[in-house]
């Protein structure tokens, strides 16, 4: 059984954050794993510009390595929440349909 109200906290905090694809960061997430398939499209916007900065490269000329050191964190906890939350051990296209349709997305 899904806690409607924990969930849409989950929702609430992480849509204050923008995505790389200009949406919050929830909906940036769900769209990827359901849509468009980007995974950037759920992490932290901001994250990823500080990290542009450092290496010198726009995401979109990042190297295999580039993105196994992403030192962003915001993504991974906020995956880590939505899966505790629905009793799931890993975030899916199959999760990320239920969350939707529980969300009225």
């Amino acid at each position: 059984m899904i806690d409607n109200k924990k969930l849409n906290e989950w929702f609430d905090r992480y849509e204050e954050y923008t995505g790389c694809n200009g949406d919050g960061l929830a909906c940036g997430m769900i769209r990827a794993f359901t849509d468009t398939g980007i995974l950037t499209d759920g992490w932290d916007q901001d994250e990823v510009i500080q990290y542009e900065k450092q290496i010198g490269r726009d995401l979109g000329d990042w190297t295999d390595v580039d993105y196994d050191r992403f030192p962003g964190k915001t993504h991974l906890r906020m995956q880590a929440e939505l899966c505790r939350i629905m009793g799931v051990t890993e975030v899916t296209e199959e999760l990320c349909n239920e969350v939707a349709d529980e969300l009225g997305l």
